[in-house]
């Protein structure tokens, strides 16, 4: 019994309203990779491993690089450009307007994003609707 105690470590508590970030540093202080998540009473309510925030992390690559692909067909655009067709124009606002839309797109998820890993959940994030006058 004496050489399992020897090697147990104290828990890790991390208030279940943490920002990610101070998760990472609770994980990297205590050299976890393991912590029980407790409401403002100390009751335990689940339990948050490292891999559940770089899980975030993915979450927020694989959405840009996924609505980028999405969003864009870049080769039918240039494909349109070479053929000097009249509609060229037309579809250069096109894309153009796709490629604000999915600019704000991203910048409201990066921002949503960066507000929960610094704990700033209450913050509202809504971007207004964008015109194109010069399109």
């Amino acid at each position: 019994n004496q050489l399992i105690i020897n090697y147990m470590k104290k828990p890790n508590f991390i208030p279940e309203k943490a920002a990610l970030s101070q998760q990472l540093v609770e994980f990297k202080n205590n050299n976890q990779k393991v912590g029980f998540a407790v409401d403002e009473y100390g009751n335990i309510q689940g339990l948050i491993t490292i891999e559940d925030i770089f899980e975030e992390i993915e979450e927020l690559y694989n959405f840009v690089s996924e609505e980028l692909n999405e969003a864009f067909d870049i080769k039918g655009f240039l494909n349109k450009l070479k053929t000097k067709s009249k509609d060229v124009l037309n579809y250069f606002k096109e894309f153009v307007k796709k490629f604000i839309e999915w600019i704000l797109k991203a910048i409201k998820k990066s921002i949503t994003w960066v507000l929960k890993f610094l704990g700033l959940t209450e913050v509202e994030t809504n971007l207004t609707e964008i015109t194109y006058p010069m399109l």
